[in-house]
């Protein structure tokens, strides 16, 4: 068999030289990325936009911010808050109002994976305790 042949379950693939920067190697790393970031393939750019404010949902927590930064493991947010409580959360995105605020001292580092959902907001932070 030659060396760009393989058989995989009987089957025969030609193999094809493919430039390292086409969409399908940009895919393939992108995935290869999320079953097993202990590989060090890097995953592709995030979708969050930096300077842009957000409400960020995570598993236990709410957050507000700018983002300032981020890595593939955190977000940088800085006029950090902690919503403890949103009220109706229509309200809360559309209007910008929350029932309970603890802002933070600086910034906030947030997990990437942690994060369960996020907006944009489009309203002045909240950074007034209560």
């Amino acid at each position: 068999m030659p060396a760009n042949i393989i058989s995989i379950n009987g089957e025969q693939f030609t193999l094809v030289p493919v430039p390292s920067d086409s969409p399908t190697v940009t895919f393939v790393k992108a995935a290869l990325s999320l079953a097993a970031p202990e590989k060090g393939v890097s995953a592709t750019p995030s979708m969050f936009i930096v300077g842009q404010k957000y409400l960020i949902r995570t598993v236990t927590m709410i957050i507000t911010g700018i983002l300032v930064e981020q890595d593939e493991k955190f977000l940088k947010m800085d006029k950090a808050a902690w919503i403890a409580d949103t009220g109706r959360f229509h309200d809360c995105l559309s209007k910008g109002t929350v029932n309970e605020c603890e802002p933070a001292v600086s910034y906030a580092l947030v997990g990437i994976g942690s994060i369960v959902d996020a907006y944009p907001w489009e309203h002045a932070l909240p950074h007034k305790q209560g």
